[in-house]
């Protein structure tokens, strides 16, 4: 529960809703049909009606935020699980060794699409299972690319311990970097 809205239901004043309350603990629900007849003998001041009211409003209101932030499983996990299939299809039907040459300003280049498309499925599906498993996007986003970001250099033959490490540590600061941003603008 939000704090600011705990503090304000327990400082306020007795008031219809604790009336109410009361009535519906003292007597039970087998007397609903005499709800007409306790309205009628209360009487409420315009104050009291206003409290009440902004009560039930901040009620809805954390209620309905709490819906709208629930997240949906189902279909991230349908989407997860197609993506770690293309990603195989890939590897068991995708020649790696294609590419495509052209020159640029009298410079041959040579480019490997379908490896590019290799690490982009890799870093969509990691990012994806990675979010599920700490909770988080930008967490898993991160980490999906500390680990695609590891096998590219594998395949450039420059993964040594010490880049690794300096991979781990920018992306360490990175998260650090995105944490303290967002306590800045809570």
């Amino acid at each position: 529960m939000n704090l600011s809205l705990h503090k304000q239901i327990s400082s306020r004043p007795i008031s219809l809703l604790t009336t109410f309350g009361s009535y519906f603990f003292s007597f039970g629900y087998q007397k609903l049909h005499s709800i007409s007849f306790f309205i009628d003998k209360i009487i409420i001041s315009k104050n009291e009606l206003k409290s009440t009211m902004k009560y039930f409003i901040n009620i809805f209101n954390i209620c309905l935020m709490t819906r709208l932030h629930r997240r949906n499983f189902l279909p991230t996990t349908i989407v997860n699980l197609v993506l770690w299939a293309i990603w195989g299809l890939i590897i068991v039907f995708v020649n790696p060794e294609r590419s495509f040459q052209f020159s640029v300003f009298s410079f041959q280049l040579k480019v490997f699409p379908n490896i590019f498309l290799f690490f982009l499925v890799l870093t969509l599906s990691f990012t994806l299972t990675l979010a599920l498993l700490f909770g988080n996007t930008r967490r898993g986003f991160l980490a999906s690319l500390f680990f695609t970001f590891i096998l590219l250099l594998r395949l450039l033959g420059i993964a040594h311990w010490w880049t690794i490490l300096v991979l781990g540590i920018v992306i360490s600061i990175l998260e650090v970097y995105f944490v303290r941003r967002k306590q800045k603008t809570i």
